[in-house]
């Protein structure tokens, strides 16, 4: 089984914070998952909107890569590539 952590970080131009409803989602996957397959979704709300201000996410490429990993604009993280443990047991990925 490979371990994949993502690390979402939001920036924001405002004086509020945006803030994440689950700041830390750690998965498991298998090795031979299929590409595409959805891992997580990473939800936000920014205050300086009244909680409907859009939101956009973006993985940090020097985290990832091999670009194994996709972030769309829902949050939702799937996998981009195929996952070999031999090759890196774990991925920690950072995304903004």
């Amino acid at each position: 089984m490979a371990y994949s952590w993502v690390v979402v970080k939001l920036r924001d131009i405002n004086d509020n914070k945006p803030q994440f409803d689950r700041p830390n989602i750690e998965v498991s996957v298998y090795e031979n998952e299929e590409i595409g397959k959805s891992l997580e979704t990473f939800k936000a709300t920014d205050p300086d909107q009244g909680g409907k201000s859009k939101i956009s996410f973006a993985i940090d490429r020097s985290s990832d890569r091999r670009r194994q990993f996709l972030i769309n604009r829902e949050g939702t993280v799937t996998i981009q590539r195929q996952l070999d443990r031999e090759d890196t047991p774990r991925h920690q990925v950072s995304c903004f």
